[in-house]
């Protein structure tokens, strides 16, 4: 057969001609000029990429008639003889049909002797890691203190199979796959030596299914040119390499980014009717998103080798989404890669695949959401306070000044100039009382009715009825009710005060009258502190005679002018300030003052 493939054709003869491994060239070239040769090398890395290739050129770079050099000649016989595979000193053994240790025997046998014709014997062995264990165990002795005309160059896919003991003999090089660029430039040049005509997009599709291997892209080259003679267009690729076109990928991308579930099914289908690979689809998409990311993160676009011409497309797809949301979805990708490697429905996982894609919500940076929450806290409104639900008058603020009458008493009249200019009823909170169903308030009915008061303050907190027993009502201005506690009662006073809605819905449900409770210290009309029951509390008894006397109206008490009493009928003429003695307690001239300080919960202070 006088035809010589394009991977054959195209096969490197010098160093230079390497693609994508200059790591490795170089590395050589430097030791073949200064003389620092090793007696074995390992060449490791996936198919493809040049390990057998480099280890020929090695041969003939030691072997050459005008070596050793680094640039082998090619031209004269031990370099034809070379490249030609029919060269006597030089031995390439296939390691997965001589494994064995007879094999090796042999090998470790024929190193004894020196070259026929060329400078060195060397010993190709390809895919070194299939030998055995016992096949390996025989190198050793030869490869630590070997011949100095013998050279030992293995290759092999799976480095990680071989010895520790083999690995610490030789001279380690790890070839790379070649990057999608440098096989697109390569297939150029092929192409345009060949005089073939072909899209750069149609040489990327070439490149993305050889997955960095050399000689995998020139096979497929040969194949596609053999399909579609010397023009070439990427459909034409792509339906002879089955390979899934960037209009699949965007379309995809546009089902995820507008939430499209029936349209994922329908590509999930179509990709299955085509016949395309899936494992293979999915790693196309992985590689999409990917480069929508780069470009997203980077704005470069020198990864677009061969996708010129979809470059606008990748933006606009990219400015879908943010980098969160690309992230999460590769490796939503990644993990279906995974799984559809070991699948027996890899349509099934697809499919899922994509449904999974399209209903994914859109990520929220967690900065965002941390301002977002800021900024709630600033435009949050504090809500009004609950609107008091009995018909109680609230007291209005008052700043200290002196008084010649009580607080309630003011108050009273306050209220009462205020009715009289307001239209309608004569008294505001009559009309309030009679409106809402409660009777008019009168104290003796109060004082009639304390024990009960008492007690149903007691039912909802025994402590707070104790307290308010030691009390007795004292005075009723319009519908604020005085309780008078005897001068050392101060706790009981301050903590009735602040449970005074409790008292007053005991009032209304024993009374049915709506009342504004105020607890004071102080003395009553004849000068003795309450006694800490009043006598209609102590009617408890069922006798007869008691309970005829509370029906009997008591006397109304008459206030006396006493510096004692909360409550004056009349004005006190206080002295004037100058009269004021330089010693002892102001306050003895000023005791009204006293009461209301008390009231407030305020302090005496010299």
């Amino acid at each position: 057969m006088s035809y010589l493939v394009i991977a054959r054709k195209w096969r490197p003869t010098t160093f230079s001609e390497v693609v994508g491994q200059e790591h490795v060239t170089t590395t050589l070239e430097n030791a073949i000029k200064n003389d620092r040769l090793a007696s074995a090398y390992i060449f490791s890395g996936p198919r493809g990429v040049g390990k057998t290739t480099t280890a020929r050129i090695l041969t003939k770079a030691l072997n050459c008639e005008n070596g050793p050099t680094p640039t082998p000649c090619n031209t004269c016989a031990a370099c034809t003889e070379i490249t030609a595979g029919n060269s006597i000193d030089v031995l390439e053994i296939d390691g997965a049909s001589n494994r064995g240790i007879d094999e090796v025997r042999n090998l470790r046998e024929s190193t004894r002797y020196t070259p026929a014709r060329n400078r060195y014997k060397i010993y190709i062995i390809d895919e070194v890691h299939m030998l055995t264990t016992e096949a390996f165990n025989a190198l050793l002795k030869t490869l630590e203190e070997p011949p100095a005309h013998v050279v030992f160059i293995f290759a092999t896919t799976e480095v990680n199979k071989l010895p520790a003991t083999i690995l610490s003999r030789c001279q380690r090089f790890d070839f790379r796959r070649i990057s999608a660029q440098k096989i697109v430039a390569q297939l150029e040049k092929i192409c345009s030596h060949e005089k073939i005509t072909i899209d750069k997009s149609a040489l990327y599709l070439i490149a993305r299914k050889s997955e960095g291997c050399m000689r995998d892209s020139q096979s497929l080259l040969d194949q596609v040119i053999s399909f579609c003679g010397t023009t070439i267009q990427e459909d034409d690729v792509a339906n002879l390499l089955g390979a899934v076109g960037q209009d699949v990928y965007f379309e995809i991308t546009r089902a995820i980014a507008e939430h499209d579930l029936p349209s994922a099914v329908s590509i999930a289908r179509h990709v299955y009717e085509k016949g395309y690979e899936i494992k293979e689809l999915i790693s196309g998409l992985a590689e999409h998103f990917n480069l929508m990311l780069t470009l997203k993160t980077t704005g470069s676009k020198e990864h677009f080798v061969g996708l010129e011409p979809f470059i606008e497309e990748f933006e606009k797809h990219a400015g879908r989404f943010s980098e969160t949301d690309l992230i999460r979805m590769m490796q939503v990708i990644i993990e279906a890669a995974a799984d559809v490697r070991w699948s027996m429905n890899p349509h099934l996982h697809l499919e899922m695949l994509l449904l999974r894609l399209a209903k994914m919500p859109a990520s929220v940076e967690l900065q965002q959401v941390l301002d977002d929450i800021e900024e709630l806290k600033k435009k949050r409104v504090v809500e009004p306070a609950e609107p008091q639900t009995n018909n109680v008058r609230v007291l209005p603020q008052f700043t200290p000044r002196s008084q010649t009458t009580s607080l309630f008493q003011n108050l009273s009249r306050q209220n009462a100039v205020r009715d009289q200019d307001e239209p309608g009823p004569a008294n505001a909170t009559a009309g309030d009382e009679t409106a809402s169903g409660s009777e008019p308030v009168d104290l003796e009915v109060i004082r009639s009715k304390w024990a009960g008061v008492v007690a149903a303050v007691k039912k909802k907190k025994i402590s707070l009825g104790s307290m308010l027993a030691v009390g007795q009502p004292y005075h009723l201005s319009g519908n604020q009710l005085e309780i008078l506690f005897g001068e050392k009662d101060t706790f009981h006073v301050n903590t009735l005060n602040e449970n005074q809605k409790l008292i007053q819905e005991a009032i209304l449900s024993e009374t049915n009258m709506k009342v504004f409770v105020h607890c004071l210290k102080g003395t009553n009309a004849n000068g003795h502190s309450p006694a800490g029951k009043h006598p209609a509390a102590e009617n408890t008894a069922p006798a007869a005679e008691n309970v005829a006397a509370a029906e009997e109206p008591a006397p109304q008490p008459q206030p006396e002018h006493t510096a004692e009493t909360v409550r004056e009928s009349t004005p006190i003429q206080t002295p004037p300030p100058e009269t004021v003695p330089d010693t002892g307690d102001w306050l003895s001239a000023y005791p009204l003052a006293g009461q209301i300080i008390e009231t407030l919960g305020g302090e005496k202070l010299r």
